[in-house]
């Protein structure tokens, strides 16, 4: 009896065992293995109409969604909307009278019926009245419930960026801030496009202002590929940006968790975080 509860828990032992080997395994493919992303925009910002893109994540196209599927929801609602609308229809109908009554003749009891229509319309006006003012009530005081939570979130935003703006202006602060950004480079050299192609055309209407964006782009890397050419225009004065481009990379979720490990390990940031989300 004793080894065949050994067997029994052995064998759970064994199922355990590979259960958190496979969640062992499956968690270190999610953080090395690449993920591609491609982007693709298209447009005039003077031509709205003009605007595409596509965003894609294995392959697989994430946004806009694929026509097909809209034109068959489209198409069941049609149908579920089609029997709705008949019967519609057919309740809207005028009921046809059995009989005319011309002249003076009346079917007795006739009169009797009118007033009691017109004593039962009355109070039935005086209740949707009412509805009407008790309606107009709750909507009143569901609008001064949500200024009161609108102005309370406001209150509280504007002192959390008061602490900030006070924890950054203090100069032992400053080391934290860098750390920061420091870790956000190394994010984006990680996780930047890998192959760029773009025809671009842009004007930000002034040509000063022209100068400073083609300095800011010249200093990145993808502007000088085989496949991309970026045109300032200095000479219209309008703001405008035309033409195409076609961004492909991939992201690696284990840089994520090293750059949260690193943070969070920085003595400097962890009193940073503290003062800033300290209660009153």
């Amino acid at each position: 009896m004793l080894g065949i509860l050994l067997m029994i828990l052995k064998v759970i032992g064994l199922l355990l065992l590979g259960i958190l080997g496979l969640f062992l395994a499956l968690l270190v493919l999610v953080l090395i293995l690449p993920v591609p992303y491609h982007v693709w925009v298209s447009g005039d910002t003077n031509a709205l109409d003009q605007f595409a893109y596509r965003i894609k994540i294995f392959g697989i196209q994430l946004l806009p969604k694929k026509e097909r599927s809209r034109r068959k929801a489209a198409h069941g609602m049609s149908k579920k909307q089609a029997p709705e609308e008949a019967s519609r229809s057919a309740e809207e109908q005028p009921v046809s009278p059995t009989r005319q009554i011309t002249g003076d003749s009346r079917p007795t009891g006739e009169g009797e019926t009118t007033v009691l229509q017109q004593t039962s319309s009355e109070p039935t006006r005086t209740e949707s009245r009412q509805e009407e003012n008790n309606h107009k009530t709750k909507q009143k005081r569901q609008r001064s419930g949500k200024k009161k939570e609108k102005n309370s979130s406001g209150k509280d935003l504007r002192a959390i960026w008061d602490r900030v703006r006070t924890e950054l202006a203090d100069e032992g602060n400053h080391r934290a801030i860098r750390h920061v950004f420091s870790e956000i480079r190394y994010l984006l050299s990680h996780f930047g496009p890998r192959r760029v192609r773009a025809d671009v055309v842009f004007s930000l209407g002034d040509p000063a202002n022209t100068g400073y964006a083609t300095a800011l782009l010249s200093a990145c890397p993808f502007s000088y590929g085989i496949d991309t050419r970026i045109l300032p225009d200095f000479e219209l004065q309008e703001l405008y940006l035309r033409g195409w481009m076609d961004v492909r990379g991939h992201v690696r979720m284990i840089h994520v968790l090293v750059i949260g490990i690193r943070l969070l390990f920085d003595k400097d940031i962890r009193n940073v975080l503290k003062k800033v989300l300290k209660k009153k």
